[in-house]
């Protein structure tokens, strides 16, 4: 797929994603000061890394159709819809499907970077049409129950250029699955955003003032825990009136963890914000006890930002001891590490680090070791920009 007999003049790069592109460079376009994390982190990487040797075009399916260019740079979402069969949702999601190979053909880029998983083959196909370079950008755990899905992966991963991994667990399956690591290049995101954010004067989190918040930010789905949170907790809240469970993210399980807070008479100490802005999620961090983060074993986690966040500020946390986490947490030095899918476990956790000297010794472990989160040697753009210089030599 190399094209090495391109002009570099006139040099053309494609980052498929998921998400909401548009809505992400729109952010991009208007902001000044450097993004280090969250969402909009990876085009304003790639945008500011690589905008001034090169045309960028970004690519999502999304519920509408929409556009925006800036300065060497456009975004476009392709409408794709969504229903709840999913065999289904193939069928009706194949007309955009082809809509992106298409977009990805009329631009003629010399490399593409493609994230999202089902995606992965028709980037393959559109680089081998064009004779582009391809880089896979691995974000999520490679061992997931869809067969179909894996089998792809693993044959595009063969047949790729290069791969970008999201810290080392991931490096670890891709180089497991391949059998190389020429290929491979690690890149770490940063949390030193999150950590620098001037603090929030805000009625919606004054409430946690003298309070004990435990502390969920992230997806508010089942397979994200938060019901195996919420049983694991229940006992200590109602145990001591001090501590608060705090869940932060949009989903949709928002309703449902309200609605069993209610029935429980424990409305007031359950608290869901849905989502909030990065600096109330940096306040949240501020208040909280500990940090939770209670994923289940089927949901394919690959470095989980939210507790790197958490470490970052100093936060202890308590993660499921598989997968990412134990590449993030030192049992009982940072954190604490539990029996997955476990709500007995978590509980013990819970009551474990209800004690203040203990919560005292792992809050300072997390704090001896925040820097580690906060900083990086190599940015996601640095990443992507590397593979594209040796595609092209």
């Amino acid at each position: 797929m190399k094209q090495n007999h391109i002009k570099y003049d006139n040099r053309r790069i494609c980052y498929i994603k998921s998400g909401d592109v548009v809505n992400e460079l729109s952010y991009v376009l208007a902001q000044s000061n450097e993004i280090s994390g969250g969402p909009n982190y990876y085009v304003y990487s790639t945008k500011t890394l690589l905008e001034k040797e090169f045309n960028l075009l970004y690519l999502s399916l999304g519920q509408s159709k929409k556009s925006l260019s800036g300065i060497s740079c456009q975004a476009k979402s392709i409408k794709k819809k969504q229903l709840k069969n999913k065999i289904l949702t193939f069928f009706f999601s194949l007309p955009s499907l082809l809509q992106l190979y298409r977009e990805i053909c009329r631009f003629r880029p010399h490399h593409i970077i493609c994230v999202k998983r089902p995606l992965l083959l028709v980037a393959y196909l559109a680089a081998k049409k064009i004779d582009a370079c391809l880089t896979v950008s691995v974000h999520t755990d490679m061992h997931v129950k869809n067969l179909l899905n894996n089998f792809l992966e693993t044959f595009v991963l063969f047949k790729t250029d290069s791969v970008i991994c999201h810290g080392p667990y991931l490096k670890n399956q891709v180089i497991e699955t391949i059998g190389t690591t020429t290929k491979v290049v690690e890149y770490n995101a940063s949390c030193k955003d999150i950590v620098s954010l001037k603090r929030q004067q805000s009625n919606l989190l004054g409430i946690l003032k003298n309070r004990m918040p435990i502390t969920f930010i992230g997806r508010m789905e089942k397979t994200k825990g938060v019901y195996d949170l919420y049983e694991a907790c229940r006992p200590l809240l109602k145990q001591d009136h001090r501590f608060v469970l705090c869940y932060a993210g949009a989903g949709s399980e928002c309703t449902g963890i309200a609605k069993c807070a209610q029935k429980d008479n424990l409305a007031g100490q359950v608290i869901v914000f849905d989502k909030l802005e990065r600096e109330y999620v940096a306040e949240l961090l501020r208040y909280t006890w500990v940090a939770v983060m209670p994923t289940r074993k089927e949901f394919p986690e690959g470095r989980c930002m939210a507790a790197m966040e958490a470490l970052a500020m100093g936060v202890p946390v308590i993660v499921p001891d598989f997968g990412p986490f134990p590449f993030l947490v030192e049992d009982e030095i940072n954190g604490l590490l539990y029996k997955p899918n476990s709500v007995e476990y978590l509980r013990e956790k819970l009551f474990y680090v209800k004690e203040p000297i203990i919560r005292k010794k792992l809050s300072l472990g997390a704090s001896k070791r925040a820097h580690t989160f906060s900083e990086t040697d190599l940015s996601y753009g640095e990443a992507v920009k590397k593979c594209i210089n040796e595609c092209r030599k």
